[in-house]
C-alpha cells in the first residue's frame, strides 16, 4: 500500500515537471517567435535590405546576385534582398543549436551588421559558441587590411588581367609578424583556346577561396610568374576592418563560377572592398577589372601607401637602366665568368649600390632557374652583398617608377573618318577591355595589346551602307625585350574576323587564327624594334588555308606625350592564292589626357600590280 502511493505521487512529480518544462519551452519559443517577428519588422520598416552594407555583403548589384550558391543565399526566392533579410533573421532566432552550423557562426558579417542596427531599436538578438569562426580570426589577424595588385601577364590567361587580393597584417600575442593573403582565383585546365574563351566567358571555370601565407602568394607572382606585385596600404575604419575580416569568413566555402567578364578575383574584392567605401556599388563597369577596382581605391581615398614587390627580371632591367654600359659591363662579366675577381665597382656610392643591387638580383634569378651551382652564387653573392649600408636601399624608390594607377582605363571607344580606295567611311569602334599596341603603356612591364571582344565598324558616308570591318575576340601581343640573362620571347595570338585578300588584292571577310613568336629589343629607353615569324589559318571565300608571313615593327614613346607604332609584313598566301602581297603600317597616337587620344593611321598593301592604301583618323575615349 504505501509503495503504491509512494509510486503514485512519482509519477504525478514527473508529470508536473515535465507539464513545467513543456510550458516553459512553449512560452520560451513563443517568445522567441515573437522577438523573430518583431526583428523583421523593424529591419523592414529601417529598410536594411536596401543598406549598401547589406548589398555588398550578398554581392548585389543592378538587380543581380553575382552569388547564387544556396547555402550563401539562405531564402527560397533567390535573389530577393528582402526575403534574404528575413530568412537570415529566421536562422539566425531558430537555428542555433548546431555549433559552427547555424547562421551566426557562417554568416558573422550579416549577424554583426543586424546586431548593430537592431540593437538601436532595442532587439537584441540571440548568441552562439562559434569555435571555428573565434579560430579563424585568432590564425589570421587583421590589424591592417591592404590591396594587393599583381601586373598582367597577356601570355597567360590566368593572368592576362592581372590578379587582385587582399592581406591581413598584424602582430600576434607573441610579438610576431602575421601576413595572410586572401585571394579568389581559378585554375585553367585546358589548352584548347576556343574551349577557354567559352569556359572564361559564358560557361565559367571552378572557382577557389584561399587564405596563403602572404609570403607564399608574393613569392609566386614575383619569382614564378614573373609579375610585379604593388602593395596599397588601406585606409579603414574599425568597423570596417570588421566587417570584411567577418564577410571574408563568410565567403570562404562559396560555390560560384569564375567568369573573366563577370564574377572574378576583382569582383570579389570589389564588393568587399563597397563595405568600407559604399559609393564602389553606384560604378559602372561593363565588367569589373583588377585595375578598375585599384584605380577606384585610390580615387576614394582608400589607399594610405605603396610597396612594390618587383620581379627579378623587371627589377634587372629597371636597375640597368640606372647606370651606364661600363658599370653594368663589370657585373654582367663577373656573373659570365662566375668570377667575383674581375668585379670592378665604382667608388660612387649610389652607383656602387645600383652595382650591387644588379649584380644580387641577376644571380637570384638564375639561382631560381637552376642556372647557376650553388657555390658560384655563394661567391658571387658574398662579394655583392659585402658592406651594405643601411640607409642605401633608399637610393631608389622602385614604387613610383611604374604605377597601374597612372595607366588609361580598360575599356574603350573611338569615333572617326576612314578613307580607303576612293571610298570614304565613318569608323566606330569599341573595345571593352583591355588596350590596344597604341595606346599609352608607360606605365606598363612591356608593349603589350589584349583586346577581347574589339569590334569595328564602317559606315558608307555615300551610300549609308553599315559593314563589318574587323572583330578581334581574343587578340594578345607581348613585346618583351631581351636582355642579359633575362632572355625573353616575343608573340602574338590572335583570333576573330578580319579583312584578307586575294591574288588581286580584292577583300573579304574571313575567320581567322594567328600566332606569332619572334624577338624584341630595346635600342633606347622609349625605342622598340621587334621581329615575328607568324602562321595562321583563315576561313574565307569558302575555302579554308594555311597562311603567313614574317614581320618587323618598331614601338617609340614620343616626346610630348605621342606615341608612333609601324610595321612592315610580307603575307603569303591569303585565299589559297599561292601569291605574296606586302602591307606597311604606321600609326601616331598623341595622348590628350588619361581619357582620351587622338590618333592617325596609315596603310599601304601592294604587289606587282595591285596597291591599296587606308588613311584613318579617330578620337579615342577610355573609361
Amino acid at each position: 500500500m504505501h509503495f503504491n502511493q509512494t509510486k503514485v505521487a512519482l509519477v504525478a512529480t514527473l508529470v508536473c515537471v515535465l507539464t513545467i518544462l513543456a510550458t516553459c519551452l512553449t512560452s520560451a519559443h513563443a517568445a522567441s517567435t515573437n522577438s523573430l517577428e518583431k526583428a523583421i519588422i523593424i529591419a523592414k520598416q529601417k529598410k536594411l535590405h536596401l543598406s549598401p552594407t547589406w548589398r555588398s555583403l550578398l554581392h548585389y548589384k543592378n538587380n543581380t546576385c553575382y552569388v547564387n550558391d544556396p547555402s550563401f543565399l539562405l531564402n527560397r526566392k533567390g535573389c530577393s534582398l528582402e526575403a534574404e533579410l528575413e530568412a537570415s533573421l529566421s536562422e539566425i532566432f531558430e537555428n542555433i543549436s548546431e555549433e559552427n552550423e547555424n547562421a551566426i557562426c557562417r554568416f558573422p558579417a550579416r549577424y554583426y551588421f543586424l546586431q548593430r542596427e537592431l540593437a538601436k531599436e532595442n532587439i537584441t538578438l540571440p548568441t552562439a559558441h562559434c569555435k571555428a569562426f573565434e579560430e579563424y580570426l585568432t590564425r589570421a589577424p587583421a590589424d591592417t587590411i591592404g590591396l594587393a595588385y599583381a601586373s598582367e601577364n597577356v601570355t597567360k590567361p590566368a593572368s592576362m588581367m592581372g590578379h587582385l587580393f587582399l592581406k591581413l597584417a598584424a602582430i600576434d600575442k607573441d610579438g610576431a609578424s602575421v601576413e595572410h593573403a586572401v585571394s579568389y582565383f581559378t585554375r585553367i585546365d585546358t589548352a584548347n583556346i576556343p574551349m577557354l574563351i567559352a569556359k572564361s566567358f559564358v560557361l565559367g571555370m571552378p572557382s577557389f577561396f584561399a587564405l596563403m601565407p602572404y609570403d607564399e602568394q608574393i613569392r609566386k607572382y614575383r619569382d614564378i610568374e614573373n609579375q610585379n606585385v604593388w602593395e596599397y596600404s588601406l585606409n579603414l575604419s574599425g568597423e570596417a576592418r570588421k566587417l570584411i575580416r567577418y564577410h571574408i569568413w563568410e565567403l570562404k566555402d562559396v560555390k560560384s563560377k569564375y567568369l573573366f567578364a563577370g564574377y572574378n578575383c576583382a569582383t570579389v574584392v570589389y564588393f568587399i572592398l563597397s563595405l568600407a567605401e559604399p559609393v564602389f556599388l553606384d560604378q559602372t563597369y561593363l565588367w569589373v577589372t583588377a585595375l578598375d577596382v585599384a584605380k577606384q581605391a585610390d580615387k576614394h581615398g582608400l589607399i594610405a601607401g605603396t610597396v612594390l614587390y618587383p620581379s627579378n627580371i623587371w627589377k634587372m632591367r629597371m636597375l640597368a637602366g640606372e647606370l651606364d654600359s661600363t658599370a653594368t659591363a663589370s657585373i654582367y662579366n663577373a656573373i659570365e665568368r662566375k668570377d667575383p675577381r674581375v668585379l670592378l665597382l665604382s667608388e660612387n656610392a649610389t652607383t656602387n649600390f645600383l652595382q650591387r643591387e644588379l649584380g644580387s638580383t641577376i644571380i637570384n634569378h638564375l639561382q631560381q632557374h637552376e642556372q647557376i651551382s650553388l657555390d658560384d652564387f655563394n661567391r658571387l653573392e658574398q662579394v655583392f652583398n659585402d658592406d651594405h649600408a643601411e640607409s642605401e636601399p633608399n637610393l631608389i624608390d622602385a614604387s613610383k617608377f611604374k604605377n597601374p594607377l597612372f595607366r588609361p582605363n580598360d575599356s574603350q571607344i573611338s569615333f572617326g573618318y576612314l578613307w580607303r580606295e576612293d571610298e570614304s567611311y565613318l569608323k566606330l569602334n569599341f573595345l571593352p577591355a583591355s588596350h590596344k599596341l597604341t595606346d599609352d603603356n608607360r606605365q606598363s612591364f612591356s608593349e603589350t595589346e589584349l583586346e577581347l571582344g574589339d569590334i569595328s565598324a564602317l559606315v558608307n558616308i555615300d551610300t549609308g551602307s553599315i559593314i563589318l570591318d574587323e572583330l578581334k575576340l581574343f587578340s594578345s601581343i607581348s613585346l618583351v625585350p631581351s636582355a642579359p640573362f633575362a632572355d625573353s620571347l616575343s608573340g602574338k595570338l590572335q583570333i576573330g574576323v578580319k579583312r584578307h585578300y586575294d591574288r588581286h588584292l580584292d577583300s573579304f571577310l574571313a575567320g581567322d587564327v594567328l600566332a606569332g613568336l619572334g624577338l624584341s629589343k630595346l635600342l633606347h629607353d622609349d625605342l622598340l624594334v621587334y621581329s615575328l615569324a607568324n602562321l595562321g589559318f583563315g576561313y574565307g571565300n569558302e575555302a579554308l588555308y594555311p597562311y603567313g608571313y614574317p614581320e618587323v615593327g618598331f614601338v617609340i614613346n614620343e616626346l610630348l606625350d605621342m606615341k608612333g607604332v609601324g610595321s612592315f609584313k610580307l603575307i603569303c598566301n591569303q585565299s589559297q592564292s599561292s601569291s605574296c602581297y606586302t602591307q606597311s603600317e604606321i600609326s601616331q597616337s598623341i595622348f590628350l589626357n588619361q581619357t582620351v587620344s587622338v590618333n592617325f593611321e596609315y596603310k599601304k598593301l601592294w604587289d606587282s600590280t595591285n596597291d591599296e592604301n587606308t588613311f584613318e583618323i579617330s578620337l579615342r575615349r577610355y573609361f
